[in-house]
């Protein structure tokens, strides 16, 4: 019988490896990494207009990120899109890590493990969670929605 919770120490895992595998690309070049974030941005698949509203646009943001967040069976969705093919991929990091983690995990749990990403991954996205930019930005809007959502 398959696994069926997906637990913030998947989170760690799968941040672990994308470290991995991103700490490698870095090696070819910057150009890598950036084409394998395209790529990574590409599994987000269709984000629908009725979302692209005020609510679910990441404010601090040069291109255009919507964030949409559902929770069903006490379980987050997350669903994103950016006009911006690398600003994509680091939200593909995000959603794809996040979703199905407790709301109660992404509020108490994830930011450590975020942060120890960042700080382990030669590639420098500029997301850093202290600051407003890039997939600091990104995680801190996710975390606020989460937030709003267990008030």
């Amino acid at each position: 019988m398959g696994k069926t919770l997906y637990t913030v120490q998947d989170f760690e895992k799968y941040l672990k490896q994308k470290q991995d595998d991103f700490n490698f690309y870095r090696k070819n070049g910057l150009e890598n990494v950036n084409q394998k974030l395209i790529e990574f941005g590409r599994t987000l698949g269709v984000f629908p207009d009725v979302w692209k509203v005020k609510s679910n646009r990441v404010k601090g943001c040069t291109s255009n990120v919507f964030i949409h967040l559902d929770i069903s069976n006490g379980k987050v969705i997350l669903n994103g899109h950016s006009d911006s093919e690398i600003v994509k991929g680091q939200l593909a990091i995000l959603i794809n890590g996040l979703n199905m983690l407790s709301p109660q995990e992404i509020v108490f749990q994830t930011e450590q493990i975020l942060n120890n990403f960042v700080n382990n991954t030669d590639v420098r996205f500029s997301m850093t969670i202290s600051r407003a930019n890039s997939l600091g930005t990104l995680y801190l809007f996710i975390k606020n929605k989460v937030e709003e959502y267990l008030n």
